[in-house]
């Protein structure tokens, strides 16, 4: 099979909110250069938490408790009867919980297999890495040798045809050699959009597996079990007004729980509604909020530029335009600006110069691909 073409390598798209380059995930052993990723426990950082096992996923009567019994299966026996499995449910449902479960349930059981577990937008950031660095062959024998692939939220790779069908290709390998696949998304696979029907197919010819939302009566129980395991007592009431805050993103919620319990029982304080409202308030304002310069920031990594001061010089090169031009679209629809406002931030440019922009992103297929490319990163980021 040959190696894709490389000059879509240039689309660098680093989501790590960093400027580097991801660190070089390829280690050379011998004549042979085997790809691994750079964490212990694979997945993506914000969204990686120390109490995530098996034991720890909130099943409510039958809600989720398919998912559960699959997903203890893969732990106990590194295999399944179907293949490959596909959660689906939106933020906050646990999928990214049960993935980390299983990887880190395998590792346990099974120290001999190679399990690998990447984020979409981690699998884009590497595929294009290993594009440039002519490590292609190397990317694909190394994910295809694994024993259990995951790839958690594959929504995000929407309308990056090339790393679609890359994907299908390695799935293909790994199912007909025994290998288990389980993919997580946001959407049902039917209601993916801009997808190769090839690799839509062969999801649909899997199990799907809906993740849902934990009832607030579910929770305020589990939330009592750790508090009394704590013995540190807190009201009905106060979980609610706690739980409110998250919308029914039951893992980051948790996370905020148990720190305040542990924070209160260390300080040997009780929980009180003062402490609590001062606690939700101080949780309302360290909330990442999208800002100009963080789309600025995505634009300038994404367009390979050396910072996002680059954006404002008046240099008529093509890659600097078109950076800027996807720039101030995104900046016009996410942030709702006038145009004039736009005037303002990119150097009191003239109406038409704005005007000009949208319309030259809007008309080029490449300059849409990109705004949607990092659009997606953004609200992922800022959600």
């Amino acid at each position: 099979m040959k190696s894709p073409r490389s000059t879509s390598s240039k689309r660098h798209l680093n989501n790590s909110g960093s400027n580097k380059a991801p660190s070089n995930p390829f280690q050379k052993q011998g004549d042979h250069t085997y790809f691994n990723a750079p964490r212990k426990i694979p997945g993506l950082g914000k969204k990686s938490q120390k109490y995530r096992t098996i034991h720890e996923f909130l099943v409510e009567k039958e809600n989720n408790s398919l998912a559960y019994k699959i997903a203890q299966k893969v732990i106990q026996t590194a295999n399944t009867n179907y293949n490959p499995i596909y959660l689906f449910g939106t933020t906050g449902t646990g999928k990214t919980h049960l993935l980390e479960a299983i990887t880190r349930g395998l590792k346990a059981n099974f120290t001999e297999y190679q399990v690998m577990f990447l984020r979409a937008d981690e699998y884009y950031q590497y595929f294009l890495y290993a594009l440039k660095h002519n490590q292609w062959n190397s990317f694909r024998q190394s994910c295809s040798e694994s024993k259990v692939f995951l790839l958690d939220d594959i929504h995000l790779l929407q309308k990056k045809k090339q790393t679609q069908q890359q994907l299908l290709f390695m799935m293909d390998e790994l199912i007909n050699r025994g290998a288990l696949v389980i993919i997580s998304s946001q959407r049902r696979f039917q209601d993916l959009e801009n997808f190769e029907p090839a690799l839509l197919n062969r999801l649909q010819s899997g199990l799907p597996v809906k993740i849902k939302t934990i009832s607030s009566q579910a929770v305020l129980e589990h939330c009592e079990k750790i508090a009394k395991r704590l013995s540190t007592p807190i009201s009905p009431d106060m979980i609610e007004i706690l739980w409110e805050q998250y919308e029914g993103s039951f893992g980051e919620f948790k996370d905020r729980f148990e720190r305040l319990l542990i924070f209160c029982q260390e300080s040997k304080q009780s929980i009180t509604m003062p402490l609590l409202r001062n606690f939700v308030t101080k949780l309302k304002t360290s909330k990442k909020t999208l800002s100009q310069e963080a789309i600025l920031e995505k634009v300038a990594q994404h367009f390979s530029l050396s910072g996002p001061e680059c954006l404002f010089e008046k240099g008529s090169k093509r890659s600097l335009s078109e950076a800027r031009y996807v720039a101030i679209s995104l900046m016009k629809d996410m942030l709702s600006l006038k145009n004039h406002q736009l005037q303002e931030i990119f150097g009191q440019r003239s109406e038409s110069t704005i005007r000009y922009a949208l319309k030259k992103n809007k008309e080029s297929k490449d300059l849409q691909n990109r705004y949607w490319e990092i659009k997606e990163v953004l609200k992922n980021d800022f959600s």
